[in-house]
């Protein structure tokens, strides 16, 4: 008799096989929507969005999303502190003290003249008040109204925070990021900087050489800040007695090495009717009150001289 043959093992179906326990979420969808309603009702600043999205090691935005709650209900769990999903005190102070891979010092990133041309190609890419307040309230900056060295330090900031080429400049990316629709940088056509300083104005005195293209674009941004002061003298006739330099003219004046006027970012000049006095007594009023970059101001017996330096200066010659 032959022996019994077993019957073949059955298996389980596929839908009964142990599952792996899956973990509640943090947050249900309630709780979720609180903390983003909560979260955008505070005025963070861009930058300090980012930074703390590189801290919680997840996607750089910019933007108080979904994600970026849920990262913070975790970092919460881990700390044992209330689960919420919300940037509080706590949260936001530990958040601050995780390392992030920025350059803390903004000046050692730029040399000064990189930082002054940043400025300079800010000065002629927008002259639009309400873009650069805006920009400055994004970028968690005083809102003055005016392209000064913090806006260009905050854009290298943005630009090391995100792992650019750090330049200070209003590139295509940062423009991108920011919601800016800028023109591109443009010398003006023709013999006019502006309605009423012509190139011409600007030669170098001493050998009568015209102003390369390289220091252009920053003679448009000290000829807008010269329009704005015209404009406050109602008007009266600014002659330019010494704009752009060359090296050899420059000497022969008596001018550092590093003269903004072999920059094109410098002028001297009278006002038609009005003292030296007189002309800085309106440029300080204008530089208090926003409407004019503080840069350098010096005051001469004959003349006043201006310049787009990076640190306010002001002195006596």
């Amino acid at each position: 008799m032959s022996d019994p043959v077993s019957p073949p093992e059955t298996v389980a179906p596929t839908d009964a096989l142990p599952r792996a326990a899956v973990p509640e979420p943090l947050l249900d969808t309630p709780a979720l929507q609180r903390a983003l309603r909560i979260n955008h009702q505070h005025d963070f600043s861009f930058l300090n969005i980012e930074r703390w999205q590189i801290a919680l090691d997840i996607d750089v935005t910019g933007r108080l999303d979904e994600a970026f709650v849920l990262a913070l209900a975790n970092l919460q769990q881990q700390l044992e502190i209330e689960i919420s999903g919300i940037l509080d005190a706590p949260t936001i102070a530990h958040l601050d003290r995780i390392p992030v891979a920025v350059e803390t010092s903004i000046r050692s990133t730029l040399s000064p003249s990189q930082r002054q041309e940043a400025l300079c190609a800010a000065h002629a890419q927008c002259q639009h008040r309400p873009t650069i307040l805006s920009l400055q309230q994004r970028l968690d900056l005083p809102p003055t109204g005016v392209i000064d060295h913090a806006l260009v330090n905050a854009i290298v900031a943005w630009q090391l925070q995100r792992q650019r080429v750090p330049s200070g400049r209003w590139d295509e990316d940062f423009c991108a990021a920011m919601d800016l629709t800028l023109p591109s940088p443009s010398i003006p056509p023709g013999p006019h900087i502006s309605p009423h300083f012509r190139w011409e104005d600007f030669r170098s005195t001493g050998d009568h050489k015209a102003p390369p293209l390289a220091v252009r674009p920053n003679l448009v941004a000290l000829c807008e800040q010269l329009e704005i002061l015209r404009a406050a003298l109602k008007n009266r006739t600014i002659t330019i007695l010494s704009g752009w330099r060359t090296p050899w003219w420059n000497k022969r004046m008596g001018g550092g090495r590093d003269s903004l006027h072999l920059h094109g970012a410098a002028a001297d000049f009278v006002v038609a009717g009005l003292p030296p006095s007189a002309v800085r007594q309106v440029m300080e009023e204008l530089i208090d009150d926003h409407k004019l970059y503080p840069g350098g101001l010096g005051r001469y017996a004959t003349f006043t001289h201006y310049d787009l330096r990076l640190e306010a200066a002001r002195w006596n010659g």
